[in-house]
């Protein structure tokens, strides 16, 4: 009896030095391949995220190039009109009453446009369809549009007339030939973000965001 007890703990024994590397070499095995798994689906979604957000970016620089676009055309189809360069040639106040009151017409046919400017070559706002009276002579658009005799658009900027983030195309206006003053479309950038980047969302909590050329957001 007492040899058979004997036996029967040696074989405890021996399943205990056995079974218990095995299910650690096991366990640890499990734990590597969860490891590794995780890191498998870590680098899917990833790899996932990255092409998301690749398409929406290719999408975006479409649509928002476009947009840019279609701010030049109105800029450079603006100075093209030759009630705007009578009335700078006249200088007299009722014709920049009048052009101001088709400009008021035509910002209605672009959201995206917070104003249209008449600029003369003295740097003052003589029509718009917002303030007028305005100086821009200090403004970089005013200032290489002059100097270059074409179109000029200016970095991010904060509008004198409204007070927001904003963008300028600005155009020369001819008469025979020579420049006698500027057709400016002022971008409202807040309307842009709100049409282009608030309204994408990545996952639950992500969000899309723009940055100038210089990095800042």
């Amino acid at each position: 009896m007492g040899q058979h007890i004997g036996i029967k703990l040696t074989g405890m024994k021996l399943q205990q030095k056995i079974l218990f590397p095995v299910l650690g070499t096991v366990t640890i095995g499990l734990a590597v391949l969860a490891v590794v798994l995780v890191g498998v689906a870590t680098q899917a979604v990833e790899s996932v995220a990255r092409n998301y957000l690749k398409s929406v970016s290719e999408s975006l620089d479409g649509r928002i190039t476009q947009y840019v676009d279609e701010s030049v055309r109105a800029a450079e189809t603006g100075a093209m009109d030759t009630g705007f360069s009578a009335a700078l040639v006249a200088n007299k106040p009722e014709e920049y009453a009048r052009i101001s009151g088709s400009l008021k017409e035509r910002r209605k046919l672009f959201p995206q446009i917070e104003t249209f400017l008449i600029i003369d070559n003295n740097g003052i706002v003589q029509a718009s369809d917002g303030t007028v009276g305005l100086n821009v002579v200090d403004r970089d658009y005013f200032v290489k549009a002059k100097a270059s005799g074409s179109l000029a658009t200016s970095a991010l900027l904060v509008s004198r007339n409204s007070g927001e983030l904003a963008q300028v195309q600005n155009a020369p206006i001819r008469e025979n030939g020579r420049i006698v003053g500027f057709y400016a479309s002022v971008i409202r950038i807040p309307w842009m973000l709100s049409q282009y980047i608030t309204p994408v969302k990545v996952g639950t909590t992500g969000y899309a965001f723009a940055t100038s050329p210089d990095g800042s957001m």
